[in-house]
């Protein structure tokens, strides 16, 4: 009996001393998805409810701050089935879904947008998009859905496809990114918070050379030239635009000279009255928060000013205080750290 128990720990201790001696290699530590915490996807709350959802690849579950037990709300097969029954193509994966409210979320595929009434159970077909669009963006209360197809841009009602722009000269960019996509530039569209208008960016590059790029993703290599402006030479001119769906007009901002500043964070006043545009110099060393008169485009005030010696670079558009046409929140890195202001215009 001592024999058993004696053998035993000697091999429980050399167990132990093997486990001691066997260390991860960095490789282990970094790269190891076994090593990963689990998280959630796409967590978001249902509108004003104090629920919230989730995802995965085949179902949307929800939670409540209550505490109760999550359940699930919609399995990839109960949506199939509604797809298919719009005459669509199945999806392999639950979408990426948006609560327009508590009971309503969108989701698109392919170029197809739906909206999915949870209390109902039913799907509708919101907007459909002709093959070759990009740059699909939808306005608040999915009213209308922007989009690019080559250097010009459109907007969908949900039954009508509306030109924005009609440029035939591929040098003339319209409602894409501008500026190299710095500055925090990452879309050429915005709509107003009620959804009634869209500001765009317009991008004049006829005065830029082009630059040869081979496209070797086809089978045959072909060219693919951008333009692009070395060091030194003339720059693309930025301005924008703002539409009125309802009457389909557009007024142009006056940002004034010279031509190829920047045009940065453009942001919407919560009355849709003002529009905001961070003005920054060729030598990005100072900006102008700049207010102009939506209606008409005229400039109305500069709001603040940021200078260094070195550089500005504003990233993020002003955020305004829910509930407030005044109060607004800035983001910079003005005296060397990242900090939020609170401005009241």
């Amino acid at each position: 009996m001592r024999s058993s128990i004696f053998t035993t720990l000697i091999l429980f201790l050399t167990l132990l001393s093997y486990a001691q001696d066997k260390l991860f290699v960095p490789e282990e530590i970094t790269t190891n998805r076994k090593l990963y915490p689990s998280g959630l996807s796409n967590v978001q709350w249902m509108g004003n409810a104090d629920r919230f959802t989730w995802q995965d690849s085949k179902s949307l579950i929800g939670g409540s701050t209550a505490g109760e037990s999550p359940d699930t709300l919609l399995r990839i097969g109960d949506l199939n089935t509604h797809i298919t029954g719009l005459g669509k193509s199945e999806i392999k994966r639950f979408p990426w879904i948006e609560w327009e409210n508590e009971t309503i979320f969108s989701f698109s595929t392919g170029n197809d947008w739906f909206e999915f009434n949870t209390t109902e159970k039913t799907l509708k077909q919101r907007f459909s998009l002709p093959e070759n669009a990009v740059n699909a963006e939808t306005g608040p209360g999915n009213k209308y859905i922007a989009y690019t197809i080559d250097n010009n841009l459109f907007i969908n009602d949900g039954k009508t496809d509306i030109t924005v722009t009609n440029d035939e000269n591929k040098g003339i960019v319209n409602g894409q990114t501008v500026h190299r996509n710095e500055f925090g530039i990452s879309k050429g569209t915005f709509w107003s918070p009620q959804g009634n208008l869209l500001a765009f960016y317009r991008m004049d590059e006829t005065m830029v050379t082009e630059y040869p790029l081979v496209d070797v993703t086809e089978r045959v290599a072909k060219a693919n030239p951008i333009r692009y402006p070395m060091a030194g030479m003339t720059s693309h001119e930025v301005t924008v635009g703002i539409f009125n769906p309802s009457k389909q007009t557009t007024v142009f901002i006056e940002t004034g000279r010279p031509a190829d500043q920047y045009l940065t964070n453009i942001a919407w006043s919560p009355d849709e009255k003002s529009l905001f545009i961070a003005v920054l110099n060729r030598d990005q060393n100072h900006m102008k928060l700049n207010e102009y008169d939506v209606a008409t485009g005229k400039f109305i005030s500069t709001l603040f000013e940021e200078k260094s010696d070195r550089y500005v670079e504003p990233l993020h558009p002003m955020v305004f205080v829910p509930g407030s046409n005044g109060q607004f929140i800035w983001q910079s890195q003005r005296d060397g750290y990242n900090h939020l202001y609170l401005y009241h215009r």
